[in-house]
C-alpha cells in the first residue's frame, strides 16, 4: 500500500485512515503526563496530514517562516535568522502568550527534518518533520515531538487540547493557502 506510516515505531495505517488522509483530514494528537509526584510532565506530539499538492509545490509557501504572522491568525510574531524561527503564540485556546523557538533548516523538498527548542516554552523539545512524496505525488507531512521537563503549570488535558487543537488548525490552514502560490 502506498500510504505506510513514516516512522518505523508505529503500526502501519488502516485503510480508513488512509480513506481520511485522501480527503483531507488532518490526524492530530498529543499526550501529556505528570512525572515524579507532578514536579515534571512529560509531551508528545503526533499529527499527519496529505497536502493536495507536491512537496517541492506546497514548501514554495510553507518555507517563509517569517510570514506566519500572515498565515496564522495565532502567530503574532514570526521571524527567521540562521535556522532559527522565532515564533510567538496568541490564542483564545492559550493560557498565555508563548515563544517558540526553535532550530530548523528552511525546507523546500522531501526529506526528514528534525528540530529542537532552544528557548521558551518547552526548552529542550525534539521533534522532526517528514515530508514524503506519495505514488500520487502528493505531499505526505509527518510532525511528531517530545518533551519533558519541569511542570509547566498547565493541566494534562488542557495542555493535550491546546496542543493538538492548535497543531491541526496550523496544519489544516497552512494546507489550504499553499494549494496555490
Amino acid at each position: 500500500m502506498a500510504y505506510q506510516q513514516v516512522f518505523p515505531n508505529t503500526n502501519p495505517l488502516s485503510l480508513n485512515k488512509i480513506r481520511s488522509l485522501q480527503s483531507g483530514k488532518i490526524f492530530s494528537s498529543s499526550h501529556v503526563n505528570d512525572m515524579e509526584n507532578g514536579k515534571f510532565q512529560s509531551f508528545e506530539l503526533y499529527t499527519q496530514g496529505l497536502h493536495s499538492k507536491g512537496c517541492v509545490y506546497a514548501m514554495r509557501k510553507l518555507s517563509l517562516y517569517e510570514q506566519y504572522k500572515d498565515f496564522l491568525s495565532f502567530v503574532t510574531e514570526s521571524s527567521y535568522e540562521k535556522e532559527t524561527v522565532n515564533f510567538l503564540l496568541d490564542h483564545t485556546l492559550l493560557p498565555f502568550s508563548m515563544r517558540l523557538k526553535f532550530k530548523i533548516p528552511r525546507i523546500r523538498k522531501p526529506g526528514a527534518y528534525p528540530f529542537t527548542f532552544d528557548a521558551g516554552f518547552l526548552k529542550g523539545l525534539k521533534g522532526k518533520i517528514h515530508l514524503k512524496k506519495m505514488k500520487d505525488k502528493r505531499c505526505l507531512f509527518t510532525l511528531t515531538a517530545n518533551w519533558k521537563g519541569p511542570h509547566t503549570g498547565i493541566p494534562n488535558l488542557i495542555f493535550e487540547v491546546f496542543s493538538s487543537t492548535l497543531t491541526e488548525m496550523g496544519m489544516k490552514h497552512l494546507f489550504r493557502i499553499s494549494r496555490s502560490y
